[in-house]
């Protein structure tokens, strides 16, 4: 890179010598970094880069003033991504797919080329505002809790119906965007909008017949804890119904204060989208005010098949406004079918109705089911009765009921307490008496 000593005009050409400007020979620049290296260059003729807006690990965007007196947001691949050829077909299909898709709340893409160091860029409609990342960021958070304070419900009503139609209208372009997060949904103002959404960032986003979108099964795109289960599987079938899933999580979060799973690792993460349940947002107390139809839509986005979820995105914004409108939320009127609730007088029914106890001391031995007690049909009931002999289990030998009541076993006495074996003494020697042993005098 080279600069003009006089003007301060930068130049990427590695054959530039003459400023154009001013005619000066130019210098020698070494920038500190490589986000800085574009700061005071001008971009395909038309676009004077003034300074960095962000940076990611992929690519910087900077903030430019073109030659119409617009201000314009360029993204640009880094150099050392550049010659890699998923990434750049990943990156040019960013700038395709948000072209593609006409709708006001998706970011406008301009151009796109290539830089003379073969960098990409392309170029967008600079948006000044603050992402919906830094709006709940901003939050408070109460001492002593892992919750921020919830936004509001109409607030979140009014967010979630914009990104919906942003969505549909992707969805029906053919994109699919597979990183929905709130750091890629801006918040503008506008004359008739004090929040408007712009959905940004289509870099991971799957597109119909192109050649970036062959993903390998098995390989983890997105942000893990706005992943949907399919997305944490590794699974190659991706469809709109993840951005429905990732819509839901991010609904969560607004009216709960923090996403509905979290963990020390990403693995605890993904394991937590795939099996375990999100808490009802109502069951904290500071939501105890949240609507009970806003609540079921939630937890429909969130269902971790994919057949539970809404159809499409377009029926979600449907019920959406359902909800706006005043009218009871589909997703309510299908929990409620099917939520089974009793009564006392229902369970004293069914206990009525239940057939009664076989007698005591019934013995399974010599008896067989009738039709009475399993409720056959008559031709069931003999082809059961030829086939096998329907008994109940039989229980332990020594446990087996019958007329006379249970057979238990015998006590036995412990062997500290059993009578020790009679043992035969050896006879005892008697002593001789005198008579016998003293001879008879005379």
């Amino acid at each position: 890179m080279r600069q003009c000593p006089k003007c301060g005009k930068r130049y990427l050409e590695a054959n530039a010598r003459i400023c154009d400007v001013d005619g000066a020979v130019l210098d020698l620049l070494v920038v500190a970094s490589e986000r800085d290296r574009l700061v005071g260059t001008t971009v395909n003729g038309r676009y004077n880069v003034d300074g960095v807006l962000g940076d990611g690990g992929m690519g910087v965007v900077y903030r430019a003033s073109g030659t119409d007196g617009r201000t314009y947001a360029i993204k640009v691949l880094r150099a050392e991504y550049s010659a890699e050829e998923d990434l750049v077909l990943r990156f040019e299909q960013e700038a395709q797919a948000a072209h593609d898709v006409h709708n006001p709340h998706i970011v406008e893409i301009y151009e796109w080329g290539s830089l003379p160091d073969g960098s990409r860029f392309f170029v967008m409609e600079f948006l000044d505002g603050k992402s919906l990342g830094d709006l709940l960021a901003r939050m408070p958070k109460p001492p002593g809790s892992d919750r921020r304070e919830p936004m509001s419900e109409p607030f979140t009503l009014h967010i979630a119906m914009q990104i919906a139609e942003g969505l549909s209208a992707a969805h029906a372009a053919g994109v699919v965007h597979r990183d929905i997060k709130p750091d890629n949904f801006h918040i503008v103002r506008r004359p008739d909008e004090e929040y408007f959404v712009k959905i940004l960032d289509f870099g991971i986003a799957k597109v119909q017949n192109s050649k970036a979108a062959r993903t390998r099964t098995g390989s983890v795109f997105g942000t893990p804890h706005y992943m949907s289960p399919e997305q944490a599987s590794g699974d190659r079938n991706i469809d709109a119904k993840t951005d429905i899933y990732g819509l839901g999580v991010m609904m969560y979060e607004m009216v709960v204060g923090k996403i509905p799973f979290d963990a020390d690792n990403l693995m605890g993460i993904l394991t937590a989208h795939l099996y375990h349940t999100p808490t009802p947002p109502r069951v904290y107390p500071e939501c105890a005010e949240l609507s009970p139809a806003f609540e079921a839509v939630i937890l429909k986005c969130l269902a971790k098949t994919r057949e539970a979820r809404y159809d499409s995105i377009a029926d979600l914004y449907d019920d959406l406004a359902r909800f706006r409108d005043g009218v009871a939320s589909r997703a309510l009127e299908d929990q409620e079918s099917h939520t089974v609730q009793f009564r006392r007088s229902d369970f004293a029914a069914l206990r009525a109705s239940a057939p009664p106890p076989p007698p005591r001391g019934y013995d399974d031995d010599d008896s067989t089911a009738t039709q009475a007690e399993i409720q056959l049909p008559p031709g069931m009931v003999n082809a059961a009765r030829q086939t096998s002999r329907l008994r109940r289990p039989r229980a332990p030998p020594g446990l087996r009921p019958s007329p006379r009541g249970p057979r238990r076993p015998r006590p036995r006495c412990p062997a500290r307490l059993r009578p020790a074996a009679a043992v035969r003494e050896p006879p005892r020697l008697r002593r001789p008496s005198p008579s016998a042993t003293t001879p008879r005098r005379g």
